[in-house]
């Protein structure tokens, strides 16, 4: 059986022949290296092809997956880099300093599943203490 090249999905029938799964590659976890995939079954191959084929339309957007296992932090760095073709150079930098803000706070290692609107407050808190105005914590 052949390989699927990079980025592509692969389809391949269920074991127990009950149906089709279906895998999407997001590419690697910027903390981890481990590669990020996402799961898709099917009673049939189309109806697995058609999960697929939103899926995909989804990361070519930019769309970014979110799994239990992201954290804060690397899901915002996917999110900055997705926008680097489409605003403006400082307005970039700007984001790229906004998650610098997110580390030193201590929140970046938090689970998005697990966040909480107390650990946003602790970077509005850090911020406010670096010496940046109302403003730019909001």
């Amino acid at each position: 059986m052949s390989r699927a090249a990079d980025g592509r999905s692969s389809i391949h029938r269920r074991a127990d022949g009950t149906g089709w799964d279906g895998w999407i590659s997001y590419g690697t976890d910027a903390a981890t290296g481990k590669r990020r995939r996402r799961h898709v079954r099917g009673r049939t191959k189309a109806e697995v092809a058609d999960k697929l084929k939103a899926l995909e339309a989804a990361r070519a957007r930019g769309v970014i997956s979110t799994g239990p296992d992201v954290t804060l932090h690397s899901y915002l760095a996917a999110w900055v880099k997705a926008r680097d073709t489409v605003v403006r150079p400082n307005t970039l930098a700007g984001y790229r300093t906004d998650l610098k803000h997110v580390e030193r706070s201590g929140v970046g290692n938090v689970k998005l599943q697990a966040l909480t609107a107390e650990h946003v407050e602790r970077v509005y808190r850090h911020v406010l203490a670096a010496g940046c105005g109302p403003g730019t914590v909001a």
